[in-house]
């Protein structure tokens, strides 16, 4: 696929936020659940706010390959990528916001604040408008 796909596929993650995020927890088996993207970039990165003891974040330091599914009328797309924890008191300043603060509410100085940095791989989208089985969408800036 052209940039214009990668690019595509990308819009609609930004107009819908709120992903099922899929990961291998610590007895193997995925288990999903919803995350709100903070930021997204135009090379797949994807910042996520965590609590550092939750089962997410267990998880991911397990098993770093996961995915995010988001969908909107008519098209679905699957991110697999790998996901990386970030105690990065700076980014998490930048990206902080009051929703954020309502899920931890002793503020962002809370040792239990991290981030989940999400980078993609490789996207796979169906349409319904054009019939398509799916569209491959790669994100290795190497290619």
């Amino acid at each position: 696929m052209d940039y214009t796909e990668h690019l595509s596929a990308l819009d609609i993650l930004r107009r819908n936020r709120l992903v099922m995020l899929t990961a291998t927890n610590t007895d193997g088996a995925l288990q999903a659940q919803p995350m709100a993207a903070q930021k997204i970039t135009d090379d797949g990165t994807v910042w996520f706010f965590l609590n550092t003891d939750s089962d997410l974040a267990k998880a991911t330091q397990h098993k770093p390959e996961v995915n995010l599914a988001v969908a909107e009328k008519g098209s679905w797309i699957s991110f697999s990528g790998t996901a990386t924890l970030v105690d990065d008191k700076e980014k998490i300043d930048q990206l902080w916001s009051t929703t954020v603060a309502d899920w931890f509410p002793q503020g962002k100085e809370d040792p239990a604040v991290a981030l989940l940095k999400f980078q993609t791989e490789t996207a796979k989208r169906w349409d319904s408008q054009t019939n398509n089985d799916s569209q491959t969408i790669s994100f290795n800036t190497n290619q």
